[in-house]
């Protein structure tokens, strides 16, 4: 294990020496990366995720299951996991046939440090190299600091800035700019926390049966409703009336049904109704937010006479790989209403002639389409599910 150390050294305004320092272990150190985004949330950098974001299970083989924190699973999905299968939820993770967590939760066991980072080998060669010309105020205070110092661990350290390092010439002021001069590493560095290294290990130790929520919600709804052509554009009428109920019940739909068969019609949804969704008692059910957690992306909420919010809700649905042609040519109808004719003018009256059929995606975006069949679904009987 690579320890990450943070090196914190405290000064005597009078002579401007070293007169103490500490040395507080951080963590395991994971890795770097010159941002916060790219070092606490790449979940690629840790192996936990990458040993089981393709795993899959038989429930037929499973009788207990863990669930971490920060699940975007709601309760009721693990309930028909519970019921179909006859497995049963426990506290004990030691105890369990299958640990279910998610990227967000192995996210939140990473901590991460904007500082200098300097490793061990070169610090120690450095503080040989200068033995005697640290600053300390007594011998003995720097062999025990150098003592301290361990072959091939990591140690931050920030420039203190009380006004008393800024005395140019000192040893210490030259000490200081020589750590900060060593590796040439600032930026953020992340590590696991004692707290937190005991769950990290144990799912890494039985990753083996760690799943992601993810995965388990497609398992819950796998035999739900599946949003197809018919039901988005029913869906599409009850969430444009001023009829609250029938906005809550048309919600409950999208929040049970078969979302990995249905993402392209539920992203177009929130795209153009998601105000609709704000406003109703609904949005903060725990099994509507499971869905907001991931279709929120999909929101416009600004520009809506811009082609940039049209072309992020292509591009991030290409990502997802949701991307339709229904959706497609639903996208193309709304971007020449409310941004060509809308912002332009270019209606029937103009001088100018641009009809719909002119706009379409560039080829290599078009050709990303999932499907072949422009409008083929499977059809569903939908008497139980929508009042009309």
């Amino acid at each position: 294990m690579t320890e990450l150390k943070h090196i914190t050294i405290n000064g005597n305004s009078d002579n401007h020496n070293i007169d103490s320092f500490n040395l507080d272990v951080l963590g395991e150190f994971k890795f770097s990366s010159d941002n916060w985004r790219g070092s606490n949330g790449d979940l690629l950098n840790d192996p936990i995720y990458t040993g089981t974001k393709k795993n899959k299970i038989d429930f037929n083989k499973v009788e207990t299951i863990y669930r971490t924190p920060k699940l975007s699973l709601p309760r009721e999905k693990l309930n028909v996991i519970n019921n179909k299968y006859n497995t049963k939820t426990i506290r004990d993770i030691n105890k369990a046939d299958c640990i279910i967590t998610s990227g967000l939760y192995i996210q939140s066991l990473i901590d991460t440090t904007w500082s200098n980072l300097v490793i061990g080998t070169e610090l120690l060669e450095m503080l040989y190299k200068y033995k005697g010309k640290h600053g300390f105020n007594t011998v003995q205070l720097e062999n025990e600091f150098i003592a301290n110092i361990t072959d091939g661990h990591y140690y931050t350290f920030q420039t203190p800035s009380t006004y008393y390092w800024d005395v140019k010439g000192t040893d210490t002021q030259n000490f200081v700019n020589r750590i900060e001069n060593l590796g040439n590493s600032r930026g953020y560095h992340s590590y696991i926390t004692p707290h937190n290294k005991l769950m990290h290990d144990t799912l890494y130790n039985n990753r083996d049966i760690v799943i992601l929520d993810k995965y388990v919600n497609s398992i819950a709804t796998e035999d739900s409703l599946t949003i197809d052509t018919k039901v988005y554009n029913q869906l599409k009428a009850m969430f444009s009336s001023s009829d609250k109920e029938n906005i809550v019940l048309g919600m409950e739909i999208i929040a049970n049904c078969n979302v990995e068969e249905s993402k392209g019609f539920i992203a177009l949804l929130f795209f153009n109704h998601s105000q609709s969704f704000r406003d109703a008692k609904s949005w903060n059910h725990v099994n509507f937010k499971t869905i907001r957690s991931k279709f929120e992306v999909y929101e416009l909420t600004y520009a809506r006479h811009s082609i940039s919010p049209y072309d992020g809700f292509i591009k991030k649905l290409i990502e997802d790989k949701g991307l339709t042609k229904f959706v497609m040519e639903s996208m193309l109808d709304t971007v020449y209403e409310k941004v060509i004719e809308s912002s332009f003018g270019m209606n029937a009256n103009a001088v100018f002639e641009l009809n719909r059929t002119d706009l379409k995606l560039k080829p290599e975006y078009e050709k990303k389409c999932i499907d072949k069949n422009l409008g083929e679904v499977i059809e569903k009987e939908l008497s139980n599910y929508l009042p009309f």
